[in-house]
């Protein structure tokens, strides 16, 4: 964590588990899973560099390499030395990286609504175009272009509330940095292949950013993978289907 200083939410005790929010997002995305996992273990969810609470960075890149780094020293700072990784969308990308870079800091990994692909470059210009939108017309214009994609049209308004709050919340240069982050990223299908620990994809049926296919080619290139669809829910399916993604988690815990 050089350069910065990581807060985190925490609850439970025993085996440590890090949940990694998404982009736009910070770690209060995982309340629910914070207490509805809490009998199962250590849950502990960061706010990544210069996010929430943390402290502000300067970093003009968050690149999924550095945040894995901060999450790699967080969990031998904490003690724990191996640790059960959630992570959701961006935070995927960041458990993609950390699994490559400190591959025995992981016990198993649950890549929520995520994709181990790189952009492509129509997606890359569009990050582009959205760090242009966010610096001209704002944050609360930018998280109004966001909802539509980030959950389905019959969300219930507390959690697209609580979306907004968070997106409308985060400094405009932290966006600026997550951006070009995920833009940049590499390809990490061959972390799959090699993939040594267990594997959970959980992706929102309605998910239009990482839809179902995305978690199909997770599972179809690290075979040990488990897939569970969560009905009723689009990109942000910890928190428009908080009980199917907890009970999903729990299970796979169990399981393994």
């Amino acid at each position: 964590m050089e350069g910065t200083t990581i807060s985190f939410r925490q609850q439970g005790s025993g085996a440590l588990a890090i949940f990694l929010h998404g982009f736009g997002p910070d770690s209060r995305m995982w309340l629910n899973q914070l207490q509805g996992l809490d009998d199962q273990r250590w849950c502990v969810a960061p706010d990544l560099r210069a996010h929430g609470q943390s402290a502000p960075a300067v970093d003009p890149v968050h690149s999924p390499e550095l945040l894995a780094d901060d999450i790699a020293e967080m969990i031998v700072g904490l003690g724990a030395h191996v640790a059960d990784l959630v992570g959701f969308s961006m935070g995927g990308y960041v458990a993609l990286a950390l699994l490559e870079r400190h591959p025995a800091l992981v016990r198993s990994v649950v890549l929520a609504d995520t994709k181990a692909t790189a952009d492509s470059e129509e997606v890359r210009r569009g990050r582009d175009a959205g760090i242009a939108a966010l610096l001209d017309g704002g944050r609360t214009l930018f998280a109004g272009g966001l909802i539509p994609n980030f959950v389905t049209a019959d969300a219930d308004p507390h959690v697209i509330g609580a979306v907004r709050t968070m997106i409308e919340s985060t400094p405009y240069e932290t966006l600026v940095a997550d951006l070009r982050g995920m833009r940049d990223r590499p390809d990490r299908t061959r972390v799959l292949e090699g993939l040594a620990v267990p594997c959970l994809a959980i992706v929102g049926e309605k998910d239009v950013l990482t839809p179902p296919s995305d978690a199909a080619w997770i599972a179809e290139h690290a075979p040990a993978t488990t897939v569970v669809e969560v009905a009723g829910a689009g990109h942000m399916s910890p928190m428009e289907q908080p009980s199917a993604v907890s009970g999903a988690i729990k299970a796979f815990w169990e399981a393994g």
